[in-house]
């Protein structure tokens, strides 16, 4: 996690903490029964920079990462994959799976990778 992002997620939790007390929303429902007041990473948890060390420690990814290998056009530095799903520089290997998507979509990746590796089998058999 970047130093940036880490500082972000902190500033996310401090305003989430700032009244130390359960939201009205929740107050009566069965959850309220769990306790009162903060209980990770724990009230000694106050700086910035103790607050962003928490949550690189502790903070995962919620979607399915994409983009580590992706196509885009030629004059795209950030493209590692042609519009024929081949590794630029490397003959014989293709990349077909959610690294090749410029950016997250909005939904699950998975029927985005069935597309895509239907349309590869395609572009497969028509370049024997």
């Amino acid at each position: 996690m970047s130093a940036v992002i880490a500082l972000r997620a902190a500033a996310g939790c401090r305003m989430i903490n700032v009244t130390g007390t359960w939201p009205p929303f929740l107050k009566g429902l069965p959850i309220r029964q769990l306790g009162d007041g903060e209980i990770f990473p724990g009230s000694a948890t106050q700086s910035d920079e103790a607050i962003a060390e928490h949550c690189r420690r502790t903070v995962k990814t919620g979607y399915h990462p994409v983009g580590t290998c992706r196509v885009g056009a030629d004059n795209d530095p950030m493209a590692v994959l042609d519009d024929r799903l081949k590794v630029r520089g490397y003959e014989g290997l293709r990349v077909i799976d959610a690294s090749m998507m410029p950016n997250i979509i909005s939904g699950n990746t998975n029927a985005v990778v069935l597309a895509v590796a239907d349309k590869a089998a395609d572009i497969m058999l028509g370049s024997r």
